[in-house]
């Protein structure tokens, strides 16, 4: 039945397209509705292809397609240019000629030659290129499936691919969408000069910066350097991050995961950074269940539960940890078409080798309103009490009951200006915070951001942020002015124009 009515659908559209005074033609408009008198063609079952072109041919005889010319084709959410493609009815599939562009699912794929399976949905493309999670592929030859890309002899770069910075080729690259990049005898490249080559390299998917390290410095780490490497422990995916300081010495964080259904595992081991760059060592294992409806109610509610081993250097506690975490969140409520609430809360128990134990209750409710398509204010209040205490800095949490007002204004990406008035009832203190950032010049940005305690009638923070994008790479460079100090760091990004723009006409 699929194929009957995928061949008469076809057989439509070529009859309509040798009408007379008809030179080109076009199924776009023509196959949405088909004539009563075809009634074996269910479109409630069946999607029929639209197929459009100057010129179209079809052979009874074999069940085949042939269009030339400004060759369009949908079908099943499939769309399909090129200059000509040859179509076999009965197996599903095309062979495509001629700068052809397939979109797929939102996934674009560029070549001269791509030969199709329309029913499993993979294929084989020759001279082709493509674009996955933000990162430009270049090969002889491409294998794609819906989950799996496999390239002979590629090019990859988040760089300009008509003039990139850096780039890697491969004898062999194996891509596994979101997840991870197989490369088989691959070399790096920084402009014309080959760096280094190496016969298996396996890199993370989904963020252009696990192709190279940041480096970097700041007063704590000195001159730094870190790599994000994901690979497979076992048949579990396995996340390895790794820093070097030439103050701070080797930090490395591995996180192994376990997903099910109903919940995930998480084993995190190492020697770990909290935000303010303070050494701890750890090994826990977290278990958590994904957000679960309550009822009827419009709140969803998380449980998490963790055990674990630390030792932090700032402090030099050294003691295990049991901690248990539930959580709510409601969704967010529209007030009018331009303002919104929504609240949260959460209550924590921990529970410490020392015999310190600590419970922990905030709840949190704010209000936001688009002022124009630019700008936004918002108003909330926080309130978190703590009973107890922990042995660990990086684990502390301070009672608040807060109030906060901010404002928003951006335009594009030529300026932004952020304001917010913070008064903490506890202390009592009130902060006032501020930062604007403005384009200096394409691809050059400087921000100021300060924040001012009226208690103490000082700031706390003053801190100037330069940002140079050249390419795929960025340069940062912040001073801290109330702190005096520097913070230097080079990464790379995604280019910004590295990215397909072919548009299909509407029918």
């Amino acid at each position: 039945m699929r194929v009957l009515s995928f061949f008469l659908v076809l057989i439509l559209a070529v009859s309509w397209s040798l009408l007379p005074g008809k030179t080109r033609a076009s199924a776009g408009t023509k196959l949405a509705q088909p004539p009563p008198s075809s009634p074996q063609v269910d479109t409630t079952q069946e999607q029929p292809l639209l197929l459009e072109a100057d010129r179209i041919e079809f052979n009874a005889a074999r069940d085949k397609v042939f269009a030339q010319g400004n060759v369009r084709i949908s079908y099943k959410g499939i769309r399909l240019a090129a200059r000509e493609v040859e179509i076999d009815l009965r197996k599903e599939e095309l062979v495509a000629r001629g700068e052809v562009v397939l979109i797929d699912e939102g996934r674009e794929l560029r070549g001269q030659v791509v030969v199709y399976d329309l029913r499993n949905r993979r294929g084989r493309a020759m001279e082709a290129e493509t674009i996955l999670d933000r990162i430009f592929y270049r090969a002889r030859s491409f294998d794609v499936a819906r989950d799996l890309l496999l390239g002979e002899e590629v090019m990859a770069t988040t760089c300009n691919p008509q003039r990139p910075i850096y780039h890697i080729t491969a004898r062999r690259v194996e891509v596994i969408p979101g997840r991870r990049i197989i490369a088989r005898d691959a070399s790096f490249w920084v402009g014309g000069v080959r760096i280094i080559t190496l016969p298996f390299v396996q890199l993370s998917a989904g963020d252009p910066r696990s192709l190279g390290p940041r480096l970097g410095y700041n007063p704590t780490d000195g001159w730094w350097i870190d790599y994000t490497y994901t690979y497979d422990a076992g048949t579990l995916p396995a996340l390895l991050y790794l820093k070097y300081g030439t103050k701070s010495g080797l930090h490395f964080r591995n996180t192994t995961t376990f997903t099910q259904p109903g919940y995930s595992a998480s084993l995190v081991v190492g020697r770990d950074q909290d935000k303010d760059l303070n050494t701890f060592e750890r090994v826990d294992l977290t278990l958590a269940t994904p957000a679960v409806r309550l009822g009827t109610y419009p709140i969803s509610v998380t449980l998490q539960t963790s055990v674990g081993y630390f030792r932090e250097s700032i402090t030099g506690a050294s003691t295990s940890r049991v901690d248990g975490v539930l959580s709510f969140a409601t969704d967010q409520f529209q007030l009018d078409p331009m303002t919104s609430w929504s609240a949260s809360a959460y209550v924590r128990r921990s529970w410490y080798g020392t015999g310190a134990n600590r419970l922990i209750s905030s709840g949190s409710i704010g209000l936001t309103r688009s002022l124009d398509q630019w700008s936004s204010a918002g108003l909330s209040y926080t309130r978190t009490v703590v009973e107890g205490n922990t042995p660990f800095s990086f684990d502390s949490v301070s009672a608040t009951s807060a109030v906060s007002v901010g404002y928003s204004r951006r335009i594009g990406g030529q300026y932004h200006v952020n304001l917010g008035v913070n008064h903490d009832f506890l202390v009592p203190e009130t902060k006032v915070s501020a930062e604007a950032g403005v384009q200096v010049v394409k691809d050059l940005y400087f921000t100021v951001s300060a924040v001012y305690n009226v208690r103490t009638a000082s700031y706390e923070d003053i801190d100037y942020v330069l940002a140079k994008r050249c390419d795929c790479v960025e340069f940062s460079i912040k001073y801290r002015q109330v702190r005096q100090e520097w913070w230097v760091e080079i990464g790379l990004v995604a280019f910004p124009e590295t990215r397909f723009t072919y548009q299909f006409p509407r029918p």
